[in-house]
């Protein structure tokens, strides 16, 4: 079973896609390279050599769901920023 972590009211975190290859299957909906998205929740790695995920937002503040099976993006594809809201 893996955490799920909420970001904090004091901070802002933003995932910026460095990765937007398409997986081997096709997306109902996907990200693009060098976009900005708010993290909505993150999700730890289960095991070390698993990939941590992010469930992201856009805008509109929505969840962007790769897939109806899946509603997480990798971590990897995403350099994080914080942002102090204080």
């Amino acid at each position: 079973m893996a955490n799920i972590l909420i970001p904090s009211g004091l901070f802002q975190y933003y995932a910026v896609c460095k990765d937007d290859s398409l997986p081997k299957f096709t997306p109902d909906a996907w990200i693009l390279q060098n976009r900005w998205y708010k993290v909505k929740y993150f999700v730890e790695q289960a095991l070390n050599t698993d990939d941590a995920a992010l469930t992201i937002t856009d805008k509109n503040n929505n969840e962007i769901h790769p897939s109806s099976s899946m509603s997480a993006f990798k971590a990897s594809r995403f350099k994080i920023e914080m942002v102090c809201l204080n």
